[in-house]
């Protein structure tokens, strides 16, 4: 090994230049002093012919999830260099999830509008409790029930929208969980 006076980088013995530099060797022992003058050399500037270390040679490891060859493939020279493009592992299951997770609420959200007629005064009844009794006056006529807020068609309203909300949240959670194994199936298979 020798070190460029100019750069001070490492070369090996066989070379004549630096490989940073193209700077010529000195033949002074440690480089002291000045250069040894080579006319051929500093008449024209270096020329630059450095190389890079080759790194060894490694066969590429086979994947256990690369395709077979076909012979159709075989036959194209062009082909035998590309790889077939590979899925990324858990690509079908979180596809699958995010399927899931848009169109359950979807049809949750349908579901709701075309039954509303039907579902809401359920939904209403669940939060303003069960009907108050029939209250009779002193002369034997029913009274009318007390204004209630529960009662009202705003609360029914409110009440039958913020339970369909809920229904839609609640029917994304297959659609994530499914989503959330595709994830860790990936992060599995990349470890």
């Amino acid at each position: 090994m020798w070190v460029c006076s100019r750069c001070q980088a490492e070369n090996n013995d066989a070379y004549t230049q630096c490989t940073q530099c193209s700077a010529p060797r000195s033949h002074r022992r440690f480089s002291q002093g000045s250069p040894t003058v080579t006319p051929s050399l500093q008449a024209q500037p270096p020329e630059r012919r450095m190389r890079d270390p080759a790194p060894p040679e490694t066969p590429p490891i086979p994947s256990r999830h690369a395709a077979p060859a076909s012979p159709a493939a075989s036959a194209d020279p062009r082909a035998e260099g590309k790889a077939a493009p590979r899925r990324a592992p858990g690509a079908v299951v979180r596809a699958a999830g995010i399927a899931l997770a848009v169109l359950l609420p979807l049809l949750v959200v349908l579901l709701a509008a075309l039954n509303q007629a039907t579902l809401r005064p359920m939904v209403a009844g669940w939060f303003a409790g069960p009907a108050p009794e029939q209250v009779f006056g002193p002369t034997g006529i029913p009274l009318p029930p007390a204004p209630s807020f529960l009662r009202s068609a705003a609360f029914g309203w409110f009440a039958y929208a913020l339970t369909a909300l809920a229904a839609a949240l609640l029917s994304m959670a297959p659609g994530l969980a499914l989503w959330a194994q595709g994830r860790l199936l990936r992060a599995m298979r990349t470890r």
